[in-house]
């Protein structure tokens, strides 16, 4: 399992940046959202963030996490 600072820092940095303002290096490219943004926050479950990570979502690979390492990644979004 990972840790979710490690798991950001490894794979969600590049597009979302160190807070998930979408402002990564990679994060224009790729369109990365705001995960900052409160209408966004309140929009979105953790069951549709975990199924993002897991299954990949538009742009965003998929990254098939352990169970205890997506929760806590969902935790950290």
């Amino acid at each position: 399992t990972g840790n979710a600072l490690q798991l950001w820092i490894g794979k969600c940095l590049r597009c979302h940046g160190q807070v998930g303002a979408g402002d990564g290096p990679d994060g224009p490219a790729t369109g990365a959202r705001n995960r900052t943004d409160d209408s966004w926050q309140a929009s979105v479950s953790d069951r549709r963030i975990a199924d993002s990570i897991v299954q990949g979502r538009g742009r965003m690979p998929s990254f098939p996490l352990d169970p205890e390492s997506t929760r806590n990644l969902v935790n950290l979004v």
